[in-house]
């Protein structure tokens, strides 16, 4: 009887969004290190749709460099059903860092550095507030 090492699965591909504003330095190699075989791509906002998400297994989204999020603006609504659905019909996993995560509540509360409360709607994929 013959035994093969070869996994049962195609290449795992990991997508990792890239924009200014998003603390992604460092994290391809880091992933690559991580997950050794797998394909990793650089997407950019615009790719947050479905037809291009369907062919990737995980989608990474880092945290923030600053204060101030550039989710809202790269992510709005439309794009967050779409990951949603990529997620429900093809399986895709989403991988969230720091202000990323904070953004999938429903809403956001936080203190800023100026000791001023600032509250923020979120995308709705997590119920809650963070």
């Amino acid at each position: 009887m013959t035994y093969s090492c070869q996994p049962p699965f195609e290449k795992l591909r990991i997508a990792c969004l890239s924009y200014r504003g998003l603390s992604s330095y460092g994290l391809e190699p880091t992933l690559a290190m991580m997950f050794p075989q797998a394909e990793i791509v650089t997407v950019y906002p615009q790719h947050l749709r479905a037809h291009a998400l369907k062919n990737y297994d995980l989608l990474v989204m880092p945290g923030i460099v600053g204060e101030d999020s550039p989710y809202p603006e790269i992510l709005p609504q439309y794009k967050a059903d779409q990951i949603l659905s990529c997620m429900e019909e093809h399986g895709l996993v989403l991988w969230t860092s720091c202000a990323a995560t904070y953004y999938c509540f429903e809403k956001l509360v936080y203190l800023r550095r100026n000791g001023q409360t600032k509250t923020l709607s979120g995308l709705g994929i997590i119920k809650g507030v963070a």
